[in-house]
């Protein structure tokens, strides 16, 4: 499919009304798709009452790729997806291309919510869990855990947000308490969940470095993307009385997961992350030595993109 027969894509989705009974609240649609192209990851939640949604491409004339899911919910009291991953009946995940995006509400006008949210996550043999947490804005009274057979992570000690938090169970459970005196109007909580292989190889992420004249660009096929549990390297050397202008002019891959990151060839620990385009200078070395840089590209067993481009 070339860039012209993507942009004429279009999908339609339609609950069938006969299944509906007089007994049920009226359903909801929630959709939540995601958008890649060369520049920018794009995320919109839509949830509606109209029971038939169409989704096409909004990114004309550039390359792209979605991945997302509707779910038709008439149990929206609850919190969004609880109906299909509640405690009686988790939602059972089939492989790490699957990706749930949760939060706290199903209300956009005042973000109320009358219980707490309580949901529950299976996995097949040779997985474990992760989950990112994006938005966290509770009382101190509300109390976030996620728990399985052995670990618990909860805020009490200090969650982070876009952090990547993995759970080698099987297993997985998420309560949100609700604080009851909390009357603030804001989303308190959105996450995403999805699956990652306890046991892969690295793979080479088959990434370039072309030099011309005084120029060298490193990067890789934005238009394939990069693959799960990849990386790749570029030494960069600084020759004395020299100074290096960089230019990280595209940086779209997992906020808070996949990464960039330098260090001087001998102290790995001292490294420095790149999560958004920036530009800088590498000073030359005081003493007129050559200074000597590893730059790596890693991402995780989960969640793709378009990657990087940098000179």
């Amino acid at each position: 499919m070339d860039v012209n027969d993507f942009n004429k894509c279009k999908l339609t989705f339609i609950l069938n009304k006969t299944r509906i009974t007089t007994t049920q609240a009226p359903p909801l649609a929630y959709i939540v798709f995601t958008e890649i192209t060369l520049s920018q990851n794009r995320r919109k939640i839509i949830i509606s009452d109209n029971l038939e949604f169409s989704m096409s491409p909004s990114f004309q004339n550039e390359s792209s790729a979605q991945h997302g899911f509707i779910v038709f919910d008439d149990f929206h009291k609850s919190c969004p997806l609880q109906s299909i991953s509640s405690l009686n009946q988790p939602f059972h995940f089939e492989d790490d291309t699957q990706i749930l995006y949760l939060q706290s509400t199903y209300d956009k006008i005042d973000f109320y919510r009358s219980s707490e949210c309580n949901w529950r996550f299976t996995a097949p043999a040779k997985y474990g869990f992760k989950i990112v947490v994006e938005t966290f804005n509770v009382s101190d009274l509300t109390w976030l855990t996620v728990i399985n057979r052995t670990d618990v992570i909860t805020n009490e000690i200090g969650l982070q947000t876009y952090h990547p938090y993995y759970n080698p169970d099987q297993w997985m459970q998420i309560t949100l308490t609700k604080d009851h005196s909390d009357s603030i109007k804001r989303l308190e909580f959105q996450a995403y969940v999805t699956l990652v292989k306890k046991e892969f190889p690295n793979i080479d992420a088959k990434c370039s470095n072309v030099t011309t004249g005084y120029k060298t660009l490193w990067t890789m096929d934005q238009q394939m993307g990069y693959g799960k549990n990849v990386n790749c390297s570029y030494l960069l050397i600084v020759k004395p009385d020299t100074e290096i202008f960089v230019d990280v002019d595209k940086v779209v891959f997992e906020k808070g997961v996949d990464y960039i990151r330098y260090y001087p060839e001998n102290l790995p620990r001292n490294y420095t992350t790149i999560s958004s385009p920036t530009e800088f200078i590498v000073e030359p070395d005081e003493n007129g030595k050559e200074k000597r840089f590893i730059w790596e590209f890693v991402s995780d067993g989960s969640i793709q993109s378009s990657g990087f481009e940098e000179t």
